[in-house]
């Protein structure tokens, strides 16, 4: 039997296992950057480089002891950042001819030529507090640009028919706006913690909205594990979208416990629990909270993607 007329078996593009392999080490490389990142700030670790671009007066690399292990180490992790994006952009410009991907370059390309020039205004204006909020925002920003990259150059998403409308057309739209809703309330939650890290406000905005963004999240990941299979092809099986439903479940928890751990830490501190611990309990719910972005990122495009 034939496909009906509007569902197209081409796929919407060729895969390049190279290019969704150099998306992938850009995500990991920016995960990892968000981390360090957060730790140069809990390590109270930013001005042990007190010049920008360079390091101490010079393009040398520095004595990577105290605060400058983390401070110019940042620095040189951004530098891969900054090569593996110009690489990927190369390459899927060359490789990939569809308007949505070379869009998301150029998008890519403004943000990580911003990102820098923060970073360093944050440096050189001696860490303002909401400088050093949009560079860490804007930090998540490019993760979640990075991840968008790697789902859209995937074997999955290029080999995916679309779906023809369904009765439950109307349902799977709500999801669809749901999902959106919960990548926004994740980025808002996001600025709101880097906004109390780094003494823009305090603390109360960000443990109030964390109750409205879990709950949010716990809805929709049990609605999506709850409802009916939607009509699907084999090359688009119902788990991809249980899978980052459940790990929203497990991140989100994990989130949880996280920065219930680094409050305890950074206000019972007088109590004698060590400093290192409290700088990788909070680096750790920073990293925690990319992770939480990108499952939610995950699955808001894949629902999207069933009804394209």
């Amino acid at each position: 039997m034939s496909a009906p007329a509007h569902i197209s078996s081409t796929p919407v593009c060729a895969f390049h296992r190279g290019l969704h392999r150099l998306a992938l080490t850009l995500t990991a490389f920016t995960w990892v950057l968000v981390t360090v990142g957060a730790l140069v700030i809990s390590m109270q670790a930013g001005l042990s480089v007190p010049d920008w671009p360079t390091s101490f007066g010079t393009f040398r690399m520095p004595a990577m002891t105290g605060g400058v292990l983390y401070e110019h180490g940042h620095r040189m992790i951004a530098g891969v950042v900054i090569l593996l994006t110009i690489a990927f952009g190369v390459a899927a410009w060359k490789s990939d001819r569809r308007h949505s991907l070379r869009m998301l370059v150029l998008y890519m390309f403004g943000a990580v030529v911003l990102q820098a020039l923060l970073g360093g205004i944050t440096v050189l204006r001696f860490l303002p507090p909401w400088i050093v909020t949009g560079h860490a925002v804007l930090a998540q920003t490019f993760f979640g640009l990075a991840v968008a990259a790697s789902v859209m150059t995937s074997r999955g998403w290029l080999e995916a028919p679309p779906h023809a409308p369904s009765p439950q057309t109307g349902a799977h739209h709500s999801l669809q706006r749901l999902t959106v809703c919960c990548v926004a309330a994740v980025g808002l939650q996001l600025f709101l913690g880097a906004a109390f890290r780094n003494g823009a406000f305090g603390l109360l905005p960000h443990f109030l909205f964390a109750w409205l963004v879990s709950s949010l999240l716990i809805w929709t990941a049990v609605r999506v594990l709850s409802s009916a299979p939607p009509v699907v092809d084999q090359h688009l099986p119902v788990m991809d979208l249980r899978r980052p439903a459940i790990l929203i479940l497990f991140v989100l928890l994990l989130q949880v416990g996280l920065g219930f751990g680094a409050y305890i830490t950074r206000y019972a501190g007088i109590t004698g629990w060590p400093r290192p611990l409290m700088a990788l309990l909070t680096a750790a719910h920073v990293s925690n909270g990319a992770l939480l972005l990108a499952t939610t990122l995950v699955l808001a495009m894949r629902t999207w993607r069933l009804q394209s």
